[in-house]
C-alpha cells in the first residue's frame, strides 16, 4: 500500500528532540533496554512538531529537500509512552495495520503517526505486544514507516525510588534492586537472567528524601531491603507508565514499600472533541505566607492553528492581599506591547505578537506568559484573607488571521501568617498507604476528635513520578481559638511546565493522628486544608461533646482493672495491642496524680474499614460526682483499663491500629502494625485461665479472676509442675531468672 497525499517544503529544523535524563543519587539505568534508531521525528516532521514557518499549514521536508503540496493537520498528540492501537484515529491505525502486514507503510508524505505521538518518547501496543515506530525518509523523498518490537519497553522519563526519613534519627538501610528471571518475546525469543541492578548501603538523615536508583525500562523489580537492627523487607519495585513505588521510614522507625497506581486519561486526538480552549493560570502555589512571592503560568490549553498574536487582561480582585509585581512574556511571543501594570498592582495588560510562527500549529498547553504576584505583609499570627485572580481575553487571533474563541480562567489565593509549626502539639504521626486508590474513591476527609488526639482519615493525589509532592506541611494548635490547624499533601512541582502532569495522577490514602501538648485540650475545631493535584479545599470539623467520639464501629467493651506494680517504673509502659478472634484489646495503665478523685475513660474510637486503620484513645478524667474544684489528696497512683474493639471484616484486614494514652508529662502514641498483631496467648491451668493484668508479658492472675490476690499466689505454688507452667515460662517467671521455681511464688507473694 502506498499513500499518495502530497506535503510541502517548508524550511527544514535540523534538532532533533534528546530525551531527557534524570541524573539521581547513585542512578543506574537498565543496559538491557535498547531502542531501534530513527531518523529524528522534528527533522522529518519539524513543523508538526515544532511549529509552523511559512503558515501555511504544511509539513516540513525530510533529507531529500523535496518541494511538496500542503495538507491540513488533523490531529493533537498523546504524551503518555504506551498507547492502544484501538486508541489512534483510524488513518493511523491503518498505518500500523499495513507496516505489520507488509513489512513497512510507504508515503511520499510523513505518516500521520508523527501528528499523534512523539516516536522518540512513545509506542504502541497491538495485541499485547509494544512497538516502536520508526520512520524513514529514502532518497526519492518517500517516507517509511516500520514497527521494531520493544523487548523492554520504556517510559520517555525514569521512576525512581526515593527513600524517607520520618524518624528522629538517622539510618542505615541495605538496598538491593533485582531484574527478575524470565523470557521476553521481542523478534525472537529472549532469555533473561535475573541481575544485581543496585546493591548497597544508604545513610539517610532525620527528615531527609534520597533518592536512590532510577530507570526507565518498565517491568517489575525486586526489592530488598535489610535495617541495622535486623528488619528485613521483600516487595516490588513496580516502572509501569502510572505506578510508583516509595519507600518511608516511620515515626517508630519501621520501614514500608508505598505504591500506587495512576488512574490515567483516555488519548484524544479529535481537536473537535474538546470545547472551547481557554487560558488558564497554573501558580506554583495558592496558598501563600506574608510577603511571600509566586509565578502564575498563562498558558492557552490547545490550539489547531497556531496564535499569532493575543490581548489579555490579569486582574486582582483585593490587590490589598495580593498583588501584582511583574509580568514577563514567552519567548515565543518576540514582539508586541510592553506588559502594563497598574500602579497599585491590581492589573495587567498584555499584548504581544508571534511574529515568527514559533508557536506550533497544533498542540497543547501552549505558554503565553507568566505573572509575578506578592501576597501583602500585613496580616497578623493565624490570620488568613483571601482573593481572586482573573484572566480576560480581549482578543487573540490563530495563524490565519483568525479569532480564537478562548475563555480565561480565575484562581483563588488565601494568604495567612501561620503558627509555627508544632505550636501546641505534643506528637503525631503521619503515613501514607501502600494501597493506591482509583480517582473516583477519592472524598472528604473524615476528622474525629478525642480529648488529647485528632485522627484524619483521607486521600491525597500525586503524581508516580516527582510531578506532586505529598507532605504534610502544616500542624499547630490555636489555642486562642481551639483550632487544630493541619494542611496536608503538596502542590505540583513548579520545575514542571504546565500540562506534564494532567495524565499521570494517582490517589493516595493517608492518615494523621496528632496529640496535644497537656492542658491545652480538646480541640473545638479541626481545620483541615488538602492541596493536591487537581483538587485543593479546607473541612471544617466541629468537636462533638458525646463521649468517647466514635466513628466506625457500633460496639466496644471498655472496663478498669486493678493492678498492682512493685514500682512506679513498671506501671510506665506502652499500652498492649492484640486481637482475639475478631476483636482488637488494647490494655494499659495510666497514672493519675489525684487517684482518689481521678479514673479513665475512653475519648475516641474511630475505625476506618476501608483503608483498614484503627485509632483508640483512653484519657484521664474526674470520676462521677467530683468537682474539679473540689478539694482533693494530692496522692498519685495507677488505674489499669482493657478497651475492647470488634472490627467489621475482620482482624486480617487491618493496616494499622494506634493507640493513644495521657502520660504525667503529655501524652504516648503507639503504632502497631497490622501484620504484626498477633492473638493473646490463652493458657489453661487445670480449670484457671491465668491472664496479664497490665500488658507486660506476665500472668500475676493466676487464677483468672480478673485481680491478684493470694489464691494467686497459692494456685501457682501447687501447679509449679503443670505443664502449663513449664511450658510457658516466661508467663510465670516473676523473678527474673530464666525458669519457674518456688523463687517466682515468693515474688509474686510480695507484689500483693
Amino acid at each position: 500500500m502506498r499513500d499518495t497525499e502530497s506535503n510541502s517544503n517548508p524550511n527544514p529544523n535540523p534538532n532533533s528532540d534528546e530525551p531527557k535524563e534524570s541524573t539521581p543519587d547513585h542512578a543506574v539505568s537498565d543496559p538491557r533496554t535498547k531502542t531501534p534508531p530513527s531518523t529524528s521525528r522534528r527533522a522529518v516532521l519539524a513543523a508538526v512538531g515544532a511549529g509552523m514557518v511559512a503558515g501555511s499549514g504544511a509539513f516540513a521536508i525530510g533529507a531529500s529537500g523535496a518541494e511538496r503540496e500542503s495538507i491540513d493537520r488533523r490531529y493533537l498528540e498523546c504524551s503518555r509512552p504506551t498507547i492502544d492501537r484501538e486508541a489512534f484515529p483510524e488513518a493511523v491505525q491503518a498505518e500500523f495495520d499495513e507496516a505489520l502486514e507488509s513489512g513497512r507503510y510507504e508515503s511520499n508524505r510523513p505518516p500521520r503517526v508523527l501528528e499523534t505521538i512523539d516516536i522518540e518518547e512513545s509506542h504502541v501496543r497491538l495485541d499485547g505486544t509494544v512497538y516502536t515506530a520508526v520512520v524513514d525518509e529514502t532518497a526519492d523523498g518517500t517516507y517509511v514507516l516500520t514497527l521494531h518490537v520493544e523487548t523492554i519497553p520504556t517510559l520517555g522519563e525514569p521512576r525512581t525510588l526515593d527513600i524517607r526519613n520520618r524518624s528522629g534519627e538517622s539510618r542505615t538501610l541495605m538496598v538491593q534492586i533485582e531484574s527478575p528471571a524470565g523470557s521476553e518475546t521481542g523478534d525472537e525469543a529472549v532469555e533473561l537472567e535475573s541481575e544485581v541492578l543496585y546493591d548497597g548501603a544508604v545513610e539517610i538523615d532525620a527528615g531527609e528524601r534520597r533518592t536512590v536508583w532510577g530507570t526507565n525500562a518498565i517491568g517489575t523489580y525486586d526489592l530488598t531491603i535489610e535495617t541495622e537492627d535486623g528488619e528485613h523487607v521483600e516487595d516490588g519495585f513496580y516502572v509501569t507508565e502510572g505506578g510508583f513505588t516509595s519507600v518511608e521510614i516511620g515515626e517508630d522507625g519501621g520501614v514500608g514499600v508505598l505504591q500506587a497506581q495512576a488512574g490515567l486519561a483516555e488519548c484524544e486526538f479529535d481537536p473537535e472533541a474538546y470545547s472551547s480552549p481557554w487560558v488558564d493560570l497554573e501558580v506554583e502555589s495558592e496558598h501563600l505566607e506574608p510577603g511571600e512571592r509566586t509565578t502564575a503560568a498563562l498558558f492557552l490549553t490547545y490550539t489547531t492553528k497556531g496564535v499569532s498574536e493575543y490581548d489579555l487582561e490579569v486582574t486582582v480582585d483585593d490587590a490589598n492581599v495580593v498583588r501584582i509585581t511583574d509580568v514577563q512574556y514567552d519567548e515565543a511571543f518576540d514582539a508586541g506591547d510592553a506588559p502594563g501594570i497598574a500602579a497599585d498592582g491590581s492589573a495587567a495588560t498584555l499584548r504581544a505578537v508571534d511574529t515568527t510562527e514559533a508557536v506550533p500549529s497544533a498542540a497543547r498547553f501552549v505558554p503565553l506568559a507568566t505573572v509575578e504576584l506578592e501576597a501583602t505583609d500585613g496580616v497578623a499570627d493565624g490570620e488568613e484573607f483571601g482573593t481572586r485572580v482573573d484572566v480576560a481575553v480581549e482578543s487573540m487571533s490563530d495563524d490565519d488571521g483568525s479569532p480564537v474563541d478562548a475563555n480565561g480562567e480565575s484562581t483563588s489565593f488565601t494568604v495567612a501568617r501561620p503558627l509555627e509549626w508544632g505550636t501546641g502539639v505534643d506528637r503525631y504521626a503521619y503515613s501514607r498507604d501502600s494501597r493506591g486508590l482509583d480517582q473516583g474513591e477519592r472524598d472528604l476527609p473524615l476528622v474525629t476528635i478525642g480529648n488529647d488526639a485528632v485522627v484524619v482519615h483521607g486521600s491525597s493525589t500525586t503524581g508516580p513520578s516527582v510531578c506532586s509532592a505529598d507532605e504534610l506541611l502544616e500542624l499547630a494548635f490555636d489555642e486562642t481559638e481551639g483550632t487544630l490547624m493541619a494542611s496536608v499533601s503538596g502542590p505540583n512541582d513548579p520545575e514542571h511546565d504546565a500540562g506534564d502532569c494532567t495524565d499521570d495522577v494517582a490517589a493516595v490514602s493517608y492518615e494523621l493522628v496528632a496529640t496535644l501538648e497537656e492542658g491545652i485540650g480538646p480541640a473545638e475545631t479541626v481545620r483541615l486544608t488538602e492541596r493536591a493535584y487537581a483538587r485543593s479545599g479546607t473541612s471544617v470539623v466541629t468537636r462533638d461533646d458525646a463521649r468517647p467520639a466514635v466513628r466506625g464501629v457500633d460496639d466496644y467493651e471498655f472496663s478498669l482493672v486493678d493492678r498492682e506494680f512493685g514500682n512506679p517504673e513498671a506501671a510506665d509502659h506502652d499500652p498492649e495491642v492484640s486481637v482475639e478472634g475478631g476483636t482488637v484489646v488494647v490494655a494499659g495503665t495510666i497514672e493519675l496524680p489525684y487517684v482518689a478523685c481521678q479514673t479513665v475513660e475512653p475519648a475516641l474510637i474511630a475505625y476506618d474499614e476501608e483503608r483498614g486503620r484503627l485509632v483508640v484513645e483512653v484519657t484521664k478524667t474526674w470520676a462521677d460526682g467530683v468537682d474539679p474544684g473540689d478539694p482533693c489528696p494530692a496522692e498519685a497512683g495507677f488505674q489499669g483499663y482493657e478497651l475492647r474493639v470488634p472490627v467489621d471484616g475482620g482482624v486480617d484486614t487491618l493496616r494499622r491500629v494506634s493507640a493513644v494514652e495521657p502520660t504525667v508529662d503529655g501524652t504516648r502514641l503507639v503504632t502497631v502494625d497490622g501484620r504484626d498483631l498477633e492473638s493473646s496467648a490463652e493458657i489453661e491451668l487445670n480449670g484457671y485461665t491465668p491472664r496479664d493484668l497490665n500488658g507486660d508479658g506476665l500472668y500475676r492472675d493466676v487464677d483468672g479472676n480478673g485481680e491478684l490476690g493470694t489464691n494467686d499466689v497459692v494456685t501457682l505454688f501447687d501447679h509449679l509442675e503443670h505443664e502449663a507452667v513449664t511450658a510457658n515460662p516466661e508467663a510465670f517467671d516473676f523473678a527474673g531468672t530464666g525458669e519457674v521455681t518456688t523463687t517466682d511464688v515468693v515474688e509474686l507473694f510480695e507484689e500483693l
